[in-house]
């Protein structure tokens, strides 16, 4: 998969995990036919209906992010290197804020090569 053109996202919390998904398709400008999974804390696979907030409470990092890492099926169960993209609910940017003072958790993601 290609590397994200953002590294942070700040979405708001109460987008779904599918929404999320469909954000990182956008950015990594894949085929329709093309499919990739996120995973938070680069091992869960968390249902696609719970909306950021809830994987912010149940997932996030002592630094306040939450770490998603994309990768294709071909990846599962390989060794790679990936990379680490950093992402908070509401608006698309590369600042690192406290998204909680819009209402909005942090969410970092990662991406597998594949």
């Amino acid at each position: 998969l290609p590397p994200l053109d953002k590294t942070k996202f700040l979405v708001p919390q109460e987008l779904t995990m599918t929404q999320f998904l469909s954000v990182v398709r956008s950015r990594l400008v894949l085929g329709a036919t093309e499919a990739f999974y996120l995973l938070v804390n680069n091992k869960s696979l968390v249902s696609m209906s719970v909306t950021m907030a809830e994987v912010y409470r149940d997932f996030k990092d002592k630094d306040g992010f939450v770490y998603v890492t994309y990768a294709s099926q071909e990846v599962f169960g390989c060794s790679g290197s990936g990379r680490t993209l950093p992402s908070s609910p509401g608006h698309v940017g590369k600042q690192s804020l406290n998204p909680w003072r819009d209402g909005a958790p942090p969410v970092c993601v990662s991406g597998h090569p594949g």
